[in-house]
């Protein structure tokens, strides 16, 4: 029990699951961390006149497969001005956000929320420009990503994860990816993961594999992303599919990591509770595009009841924030007809005239005077000698060696493979069916001259069917795009390195399969009876095989979803 331990007991940092104090945990890190020299790399956030850019969507079409196969002839037309028509999606947006806050995104649906946070944390390559100038504690952002890409993290609304494998071995990925070369108390690596693990051993599952529910899903994601010791979080409505309580219990936590470690949280959610909304320092309202607000979360209310707005006596702040941005929805006070704006032009042109718009700049200028990136810069390469693996570059965004991603990565495969072993097995048995089959259709083939077209027809049909399996590779692929995406912006391992394992982790099923695809169409039609003869036979059939599994993973790469 956390509340009754000693700090001498708190050396072996056992956890009882059944009275967890999360912000003596936390307090106890921070304490601990402090005394034997460890860094923070907790760090604010600042951006100005952030404006995005993005295709119009009333534009956007699906194009055809001579439209694709003109567009992959002509790639060097990627690297030319884009002809279509775009569009704002977000507009000359202001904010600051110190070390230890959060702030509460709020707009319906469209309003930009999700651009903002996107923008926020680096994940800019659907944008086709952006425009407006950052500092991550004095650091620009071109910087900030380049070296320090791992400090920031993007959870997206939905959730990707490996369907296959359970909530332990998803966590456990990110912990051992992320785990830290000086840890408190010199544990090793082994107990540091050990100790941070206290999850289910139930399947993810998705829409088509039972396994844990959407709310626990979610749960899953918000959990990998915290266990990335970030310094700045933007979740992306993070309550999603969580039912109210459940909703609360995460801000709460999130609300004692700020406190408690220095990190920021951008958080924007579409369904946000009054006891919820109490929990942030600020909030941000979002109107098609624009900024309309941004400040203390106790001063949202009063700004728009001085704009002339009503808000119902039964109405929460989030609510009645939101509302004010849906025509259908707002009230206007009695004796302000006619003279509150309407447009999101109008809200964005009274916020900036407004003096809680001149508070925000003069607290943007005192956070770019009070940061210097010089020392954030130094700060950084502290906090990456100390955590990042021996033998790791610092320049890298890493946190562990390629060899050891590969190594972790080769496990998940494993536990993949294992995980969805059904599909092994059938793989498997397509195989020998096959093998029995077409072996006995051409049951000792003369040696003669009148064997010579059945020896090629069983030869074209084998390798025929060596490459045609490899098809479902496609599929896989497309299916795995969206959680490789996420964690490689998580700055969890490299690409190509999970593209390695999966070259490694598949090989033992392919070669069993093979084998006993050669056995039954090489002995049974009667080949020629050399050892020599039957080893070069088995060599082409798994090169035929691993090269056409390459290019259909190959296509599958370059190809949009």
């Amino acid at each position: 029990v956390l509340s009754t331990k000693t700090k001498k007991d708190m050396d072996h940092f056992e956890i009882n699951k059944e009275n967890f104090d999360l912000e003596l945990l936390l307090k106890y890190l921070r304490d601990r961390s402090a005394e034997q020299g460890l860094e923070s790399a907790n760090s604010g956030v600042s951006f100005k006149d952030l404006t995005c850019w993005g295709i119009d969507a009333s534009a956007a079409h699906g194009p055809s497969v001579t439209e694709m196969s003109i567009e992959y002839l002509t790639w060097w037309k990627k690297f030319q001005k884009d002809s279509r028509p775009q569009r704002k999606i977000i507009q000359n947006f202001v904010g600051v956000l110190e070390p230890g806050e959060m702030v509460l995104c709020l707009g319906k649906p469209g309003a930009g929320c999700s651009s903002l946070l996107k923008a926020v944390a680096g994940e800019i390559e659907n944008f086709t420009k952006v425009e407006g100038t950052f500092s991550y504690d004095g650091l620009d952002q071109e910087e900030m990503m380049k070296k320090y890409k791992g400090y920031v993290v993007y959870n997206p609304e939905l959730d990707f994860h490996f369907p296959y494998i359970t909530v332990k071995e998803t966590i456990q990925l990110a912990l051992r990816c992320k785990t830290p070369e000086k840890r408190v108390d010199n544990m090793s690596r082994e107990e540091y993961v050990d100790n941070m693990l206290r999850v289910s051993t139930t399947k993810i599952g998705n829409d088509f594999v039972r396994g844990v529910s959407g709310g626990e899903r979610k749960r899953v994601s918000i959990v990998e992303a915290l266990a990335l010791n970030a310094s700045v979080y933007c979740f992306d409505n993070a309550t999603r599919g969580l039912d109210a309580s459940t909703a609360l219990e995460f801000t709460q936590c999130l609300r004692t990591a700020t406190n408690m470690l220095g990190c920021s949280a951008f958080v924007a959610i579409y369904q946000a509770g009054q006891n919820i909304y109490e929990l942030f320092d600020k909030v941000a309202v979002l109107y098609k595009g624009r900024q309309i607000f941004w400040g203390p979360a106790e001063q949202g209310v009063a700004y728009f009841e001085r704009m002339g707005y009503m808000k119902p006596s039964r109405m929460t702040a989030p609510e009645f924030l939101t509302a004010v941005t849906s025509p259908s929805s707002r009230q206007i006070q009695p004796g302000f007809e006619g003279k509150v704006p309407e447009s999101s032009d109008e809200f964005a042109e009274y916020w900036i005239n407004s003096p809680e718009y001149a508070k925000l700049m003069s607290e943007m200028d005192a956070f770019d005077q009070e940061h210097n990136g010089d020392e954030t810069r130094a700060r950084l390469d502290i906090v990456n000698k100390q955590r990042k693996q021996r033998g790791n570059r610092q320049s890298s965004q890493f946190m562990v060696t390629y060899w050891s991603q590969l190594y972790y990565l080769m496990l998940r495969g494993f536990q993949r493979t294992k995980g969805n072993f059904t599909y092994t097995i059938v793989y498997v048995s397509s195989f020998v069916t096959k093998g029995f089959v077409v072996g006995s259709m051409y049951y000792h083939i003369p040696k003669s001259t009148d064997g010579a077209y059945s020896r090629g027809g069983i030869l074209f049909y084998v390798l025929l069917f060596c490459s045609v399996t490899s098809l479902a590779e496609i599929a896989n692929s497309f299916s795995t795009r969206n959680i490789l995406v996420k964690q490689k912006s998580y700055s969890m391992y490299h690409l190509s390195a999970e593209a390695l394992q999966e070259i490694i982790t598949e090989f033992p099923t392919k070669l069993v399969a093979v084998v006993i695809l050669a056995l039954t169409t090489y002995w049974m039609p009667n080949l020629r009876h050399t050892a020599g003869g039957f080893f070069m036979y088995l060599l082409f059939l798994l090169t035929i095989q691993q090269c056409m599994s390459f290019t259909f993973k190959c296509v599958a790469t370059v190809t949009k979803d």
